[in-house]
This record gives C-alpha cells, structure tokens and sequence, in this order.
C-alpha cells in the first residue's frame, strides 16, 4: 500500500478516536473551553513582561483590566471553570508585590485540564488537514492512472492494428486534396481583394469544425474602408514592408496602414490553408463526414469545382467499410515506436495494463471507503 493510502487510514483511525473523544466531552463544550484557553492564554503571553516589570505599574493594570474581562466572558458552568479562576488566583496573590515570572508559570500549569481541550481540537484540524491532503494525493494518483491506463489501452489496440493494412487508399485521396486546397488558397490570395480574403476568413466562423481565427476587428474595417483594400492579400503584406516615404506614394494615409495593416502582419502572412486541410492519420468517420461538409461549404466559394470534388471524395472515405480498420492501421503506423512495438511484442504493454487496472481498481476503493470529511 502506497504513502498516501497509508497516511489516510491512519488519519482516518485517528479521527475516530478523537471523534469518540469529543462524543464525550460535546462539541459545544469542547470549543467553548478551547475558545477560552486562548484567549486566556493570549493575555497571559502578551502581558507576562510587562506585568513582571516593576517599573511598569500601566502595564499591570491593563493586564488586571485585560484578565478580568476575560474572566468574565467564561459561562460559570463550563467545564473546568475553576482552572481558570485558579489561575486568576494564582496572578493576583499579593497585588502590592510584583508578579514573577514564576507566578504565570504556575497559573498556565492550572490552566492543564482547559489546555487538554484546546489540544484536542488542535489535534482534530491536524489530522484532518493530514486526511485532506492524503486523499488529494490520492485523486491526483488515480488521474495519473487513468491517463497511464488509457494510453496501455490505446497502444494495445494500435497493436492489434493490421500494419499491413493498405493505407493508400485514405491517404492518396486525402492528399491530392490537401495538396489541391493548398494551390487553391494561395491562388485566392494572390488574385483576390485582401477584402474579399478577410471576408472569407471571418465567415467562417459559423463553421467551427474550420478553425481559422477571424480577422483583427480594427483590419477588417480597414480594409472594408480603405481603397487599398482593393490590393491583394500578398500585395497588402509586401506594402507593409516599405518605408514611411515610399509607402506615401502607394497609400492615402500612411500613418492608418501602419496602424491597422503592419501592426497584423503575423496575422496576415499566418493565413493558409491549413485549417481546410485533413490531418493525417484522418479522423474517425462519423467525425470525418462533419469535418469535411464544413470544409465543402467553404472551399466551394473560393476553389474550382475539382478542388471541391476531391474534397467530397475525402468526405466520402468515411463510408468505406474498411474505413476504420485502414485508419486504424494508419494510426499505429504513425504513433507506434519502435520502443512499444518492442514492448507489445514481449507483452509488457499487457502486463503494465493489468497492473495499472489493478492499481487503479485499489485506489479506487481506497477513496470509497475513506470519502470527503463531509461525508465521512
């Protein structure tokens, strides 16, 4: 059994004991005691040099003024009431003499039977903070199994995957479509208005399966209200190259392109095709059909009728019943290392599964059996 494991059943065992504890002595009379202690106590601590000092006759009488307020505020049937008068006592024998530190002493050892019940419930928020913090690290090991367990269990299927499956048949598709949006986009950028290009960009956003991230707000009124807007995308991105003087010659207000154009350049030259792209290994196939009727809507109004063609032959990869089983093989082929390949083969990928499973399964009754100081 693991530290943690460890720490909260003992914690837990503790608890009950001091549970029992408390069950006898109540609740309420155990705070109000312990309430008292310390406040009683605090008097004593801050006062015990001044109050010691014969030449600081000020300083006992406030602590007199400070002692009897205290007094006065404990009911006169709590329990051990009379240590605490006791200890009074013992502070003001011989009020025309000076008090010694012997005398505070003296009154915090008549203060024993109080302190017990502060040091009980000191005790109590101890071990429950140590119980807190045994179960938190107890969750945090169960995460850190389940994570460990579901990539075992990922790794066993993508062993089990026929590695000789043949994956061209997704990938070539996949690619001369990829391959084809690419060209399309460059040349859109290059030909059409920056205008028209942003205007693009920023309709997709009622596709979020196509992530692009939508134009700057000040460059895409810019470009809506500026007459070079006209230029290209890549006519746009070179005038954002030139100087203040040349740029004069191209733009009407120079000091406006700078501010809403060059200012986004990252932004500008970062626009490609890549999220109408397909990643490779693709998607699941449910997945699959919902990525691409979103990439058709949109590459259809920029790209050629065979752009959009190949991109319904992608689409239509997902209904192929071999789809999942050439993913899948495609899949293994490009997360298995050598390493796990090594490790599937001597099946120490089924072992370490059975292990985290069994672990996991533990822990898991652990923190069932042991629940939240509020349910507990």
């Amino acid at each position: 059994m693991d530290a943690p494991a460890e720490r909260l059943q003992a914690a837990d065992a503790e608890l009950q004991e001091i549970d029992e504890r408390i069950a006898e002595i109540g609740r309420q009379n155990l705070d109000a005691v312990a309430d008292a202690y310390k406040e009683f106590s605090a008097v004593l601590d801050r006062y015990e040099d001044r109050a010691t000092d014969r030449d600081d006759f000020q300083g006992y009488i406030e602590f007199r003024e400070q002692m009897a307020e205290v007094l006065g505020s404990i009911p006169d049937d709590l329990p051990h009431r009379d240590a605490f008068t006791e200890a009074d006592d013992e502070l003001t024998t011989g009020v025309t003499s000076v008090l010694k530190h012997a005398n505070f002493d003296r009154a915090r050892s008549q203060l024993e039977p109080a302190r017990e019940y502060a040091e009980l419930r000191s005790r109590e928020q101890d071990v429950q903070g140590t119980y807190r913090d045994a179960r938190s690290a107890l969750q945090k090991e169960q995460s850190t199994l389940e994570t460990e367990r579901n990539e075992l269990e990922r790794l066993k299927r993508l062993g089990e995957a026929d590695l000789d499956a043949p994956v061209s048949l997704l990938r070539e598709p996949i690619e001369a479509y990829n391959d084809a949006v690419a060209e399309a986009f460059d040349s859109f950028t290059h030909a059409a208005s920056a205008r028209a290009v942003l205007d693009l960009v920023a309709e997709t956003t009622a596709y979020p399966l196509v992530e692009y991230r939508p134009p700057p707000e000040n460059l895409h009124e810019y470009v809506h209200e500026s007459a070079v807007g006209e230029e290209s995308l890549s006519r746009l991105l070179d005038l954002a190259g030139y100087s203040s003087s040349k740029l004069d010659h191209y733009v009407e207000n120079p000091q406006a392109f700078r501010s809403n154009v060059a200012t986004n350049q990252s932004y500008l030259s970062g626009l490609s095709a890549t999220p109408l792209q397909v990643s490779w290994p693709p998607v699941a196939s449910d997945a699959l059909g919902w990525h691409m009727r979103e990439r058709i809507a949109v590459v259809g109004r920029f790209a050629t009728d065979e752009v959009v063609a190949l991109a319904r032959a992608v689409r239509d990869l997902g209904l192929r019943d071999d789809y999942e089983r050439l993913r899948t093989s495609a899949t293994a082929r490009e997360s298995l290392s050598e390493t796990d390949r090594t490790r599937l083969r001597a099946g120490e990928i089924e072992r370490d599964l059975t292990t985290h499973r069994a672990s996991l399964d533990s822990v898991r009754e652990i923190l069932a059996t042991y629940p939240p100081l509020g349910r507990r």
